[in-house]
């Protein structure tokens, strides 16, 4: 949602710029300029980058706008709470777990719990796993900061091209020299927005979701160690809590608190 709304006000305060500088509003809309800044952009990005991670970058690119960050409170009560029915019912109770988990690497581990692997097993399974799963995600923010380096360039092609044009005719109609240097501009206009309002923040953005998924990770491949081993959920709580900012840590143990002083 903070994506979109960036996105919203940076075009929304461009725009409010340009209906103040009283200028015809057509001299700021040019699709061949348009094409030529992206259709360039992404022509160098699949050279830059193979298919499928252009592919892979660009469906990242809509799920940055329908994914928030990872609440992890709620996680880890959730591994005490499967902690605490592992020890009481055994193996059923994590096959219920793995049923109705959400998140596939999660549910990928309740699996090797069931299938018999030890702690040292897991850990090395389970670490191999989160690290591949940075390098891709890392890969998808590459190839957006990789858009963030072309466009700009791009957008200066664009406006070369426009003047070699505008050059081409300035003997025959002096007169519209200004308009045509306007127009020659409006390349490196959008090249520089594409960069620096949504290539580079995307980028950006994508970077600090896989450094966040790392540690959710790192996070769960703790938590399903701590659950073979049939941890008591304060225990839990208390070794999971490091992944938590300082400020929401009372919330983690607020609801055991509550439940003691019920007790």
């Amino acid at each position: 949602m903070t994506t979109l709304i960036g996105i919203f006000i940076g075009l929304g305060l461009m725009m409010f710029s340009i209906i103040l500088t009283n200028a015809p509003k057509r001299l700021y809309w040019d699709p061949h300029a348009l094409m030529l800044v992206f259709g360039g952009t992404l022509a160098a990005s699949l050279i830059a980058h193979p298919l499928n991670n252009v592919l892979r970058g660009l469906r990242a690119f809509f799920k940055v706008f329908i994914q928030g960050s990872n609440n992890f409170v709620p996680i880890i009560g959730e591994i005490s709470e499967i902690s605490r029915n592992f020890s009481k019912e055994g193996i059923p109770a994590l096959e219920k777990v793995q049923q109705a988990a959400q998140h596939g690497m999660f549910r990928d581990g309740i699996g090797l719990i069931i299938n018999g692997y030890n702690a040292q097993e897991i850990r090395a399974t389970y670490d191999g796993n989160i690290k591949i799963r940075l390098e891709r995600e890392k890969g998808d923010a590459l190839v957006f900061r990789t858009m963030a380096k072309m466009a700009p360039a791009f957008g200066m092609i664009g406006t070369l091209v426009g003047l070699i044009h505008m050059l081409s005719v300035m003997g025959e109609n002096s007169s519209a020299l200004g308009s045509g240097m306007a127009i020659a501009l409006v390349a490196t206009f959008y090249g520089l927005i594409f960069a620096n309002l949504i290539f580079g923040p995307i980028g950006e953005k994508l970077d600090i979701e896989a450094e966040d998924n790392y540690l959710l990770g790192a996070m769960y491949m703790d938590g399903l160690i701590m659950i073979l081993e049939k941890r008591h959920p304060l225990y839990i709580k208390d070794r999971l809590a490091v992944y938590v900012p300082p400020r929401q840590r009372g919330r983690l143990f607020g609801q055991e608190k509550t439940q003691a002083k019920k007790g």
